[in-house]
């Protein structure tokens, strides 16, 4: 990268002045940081939104040093403070909580007796890594909440047997998968006897970043009640090589963090939704953003990872049609909610050919209808 050249193209262009009324483009926010360190503008005239995205956009293009001189300057405004801690994160910065301030939380997930071989390789490093990071940080509680009829233990971990699965709300010839609300509720449980405040659910193929775990705490620090991750898909198992990065799948979310108390006062309000399906996920993200206050790091690239595979499941199975009449007659409120913002993400980056930063999302989140329900329900 010839700096000089951006410096000059920063300072002289007016091209550059131009486009930079835009609230977000990455490229015009890396020119305005350069801009701003050649004093061409001042602190209070920066582009903040923009630049924000600008140093994400370096990151990812390999230019670390830049983005480290930028959080070394400590001039990005307190608005984006959930940005900077992101970018140090992933730079191995800084640790915004230190080891013994962190309480324990429990990471559940549901161990599958997954009878194809890449499937249970697949599954096999996402566990691994889960074990690594339960090693590293010791407050994490690892819950296998498995369905009794498969029974898939697993040495090290907390097992226990789910009380209900698809078959209960079906028959028997649908596959035996497990009922999410089941899930949250073994892990409440299992948080209270382990004076846990956290749970932390992901899928059992879904590779996580130790970095996560120091992100979801310093989060939950800050007043958020629930927070969602969406994975960043991968060719090969090797995470942390960016070159095996195929892109981010903005329309799902592979990792629920949910405040023990925060669950029991609205489990009331979820429905039985059968996992591995079609459709809970996205309804449960809807229930989120409107009856907590909800940190979305679905536009983070690089937090949460999954190998890229065929799909397993399908939309006219019958526990997808379950799923499909459950969202319709009881949820479809939520479902709209969370489709609405996914349709404001992408024609987000459409717009602006970068990913919003974190002050960015949270305004994209706060549509005027999850404001209106939120007030109607008396959520501040």
């Amino acid at each position: 990268m010839d700096i000089q050249k951006l410096y000059d193209q920063a300072e002289s262009s007016a091209i550059s002045k131009q486009f930079l009324r835009l609230p977000f483009n990455a490229e015009l926010g890396q020119l305005e940081w350069l801009r701003y360190q050649r004093n061409a503008v001042s602190k209070d005239d920066v582009n903040w939104r923009a630049v924000i995205s600008g140093l994400f956009s370096w990151l990812e293009e390999g230019n670390n040093e830049l983005v480290e001189q930028a959080l070394k300057q400590q001039v990005i405004p307190e608005a984006y403070e959930l940005d900077r801690l992101v970018l140090e994160l992933l730079l191995g910065m800084n640790r915004d909580i230190q080891p013994n301030e962190m309480s324990p939380m429990v990471l559940v997930t549901n161990i599958a007796n997954v009878q194809n071989d890449l499937a249970m390789e697949r599954q096999e490093v996402a566990l691994l890594q889960m074990d690594a990071i339960q090693k590293q940080y010791a407050e994490i509680r690892l819950l296998n909440s498995f369905v009794a009829e498969e029974g898939s233990h697993r040495e090290g971990w907390e097992n226990r047997p789910l009380p209900r699965n698809a078959r209960d709300l079906l028959d028997n010839s649908v596959p035996t998968m497990p009922i999410f609300k089941d899930v949250l509720d073994q892990a409440a449980e299992y948080a209270v006897e382990t004076g846990s405040d956290l749970i932390v659910y992901s899928n059992s193929d879904i590779i996580i970043s130790p970095i996560v775990i120091e992100l979801i705490r310093s989060v939950y620090k800050r007043g958020y009640e629930c927070q969602g991750y969406s994975r960043t898909d991968i060719r090969y198992k090797d995470f942390r090589n960016m070159a095996n990065w195929v892109g981010l799948h903005l329309s799902g979310t592979d990792l629920f963090v949910i405040s023990v108390d925060w669950w029991k006062r609205n489990r009331g309000i979820f429905e039985d939704y059968i996992m591995g399906a079609y459709w809970w996920d996205c309804v449960f993200v809807g229930q989120m953003m409107v009856h907590s206050r909800f940190f979305y790091a679905s536009h983070i690239r690089g937090l949460i990872f999954h190998q890229i595979h065929e799909a397993l499941s399908n939309s006219i199975s019958p526990q997808a049609s379950y799923n499909l009449q459950l969202r319709d007659t009881k949820d479809i409120g939520y479902y709209d909610i969370h489709t609405r913002y996914c349709d404001r993400l992408k024609a987000f980056i459409k717009e602006n050919r970068s990913l919003p930063c974190v002050a960015s999302n949270e305004f994209l989140l706060n549509d005027k209808m999850t404001q209106f329900l939120r007030s109607s329900l008396s959520i501040s």
